[in-house]
């Protein structure tokens, strides 16, 4: 996963380009690419071209509006200690909480990464179904309740 920090004071500028961070970042690397963006504090930086992070966050993360550093490390940090089944359910929980209409920020999606023992990931219902506990549910891509 890496974030290009970007110097607000430089951006648009011909040849500014910023500075490229893989995160999750320690300390050390996270001044590096400070001095190498060129920007005097973490408060003037903005964070754009999200890569190679997980695909269902691409979106996210672009529409979720003031992004602080050190939150997409923390977050950053949490998914690289997921496996594939808690992947599966952040991306089903994040997915539940759009459906409901809701604006995902950085701090939801921090919090949802927190609490993933609150859902359970069903993979096999795929159109709708009743639980084993008599609950019916609907879903199209896997079922989180």
């Amino acid at each position: 996963m890496q974030v290009t920090i970007m110097a607000n004071q430089y951006i648009g500028q011909r040849g500014y380009t910023g500075a490229v961070l893989k995160l999750p970042a320690g300390k050390a690397e996270i001044a590096d690419a400070l001095a190498c963006a060129h920007t005097p504090s973490e408060k003037e930086i903005a964070l754009k071209w999200f890569e190679d992070w997980p695909q269902f966050l691409d979106n996210v993360l672009e529409a979720c509006g003031e992004k602080k550093l050190e939150e997409v490390n923390l977050l950053a940090y949490k998914l690289s200690q997921m496996n594939e089944a808690q992947l599966n359910t952040y991306e089903g929980a994040i997915k539940l909480r759009q459906e409901d209409g809701n604006r995902i920020d950085m701090k939801e999606l921090i919090n949802i990464c927190y609490n993933l023992d609150s859902f359970v990931f069903q993979p096999d219902i795929l159109n709708g179904g009743t639980m084993p506990d008599g609950r019916v549910i609907g879903c199209d891509s896997g079922g989180i309740r």
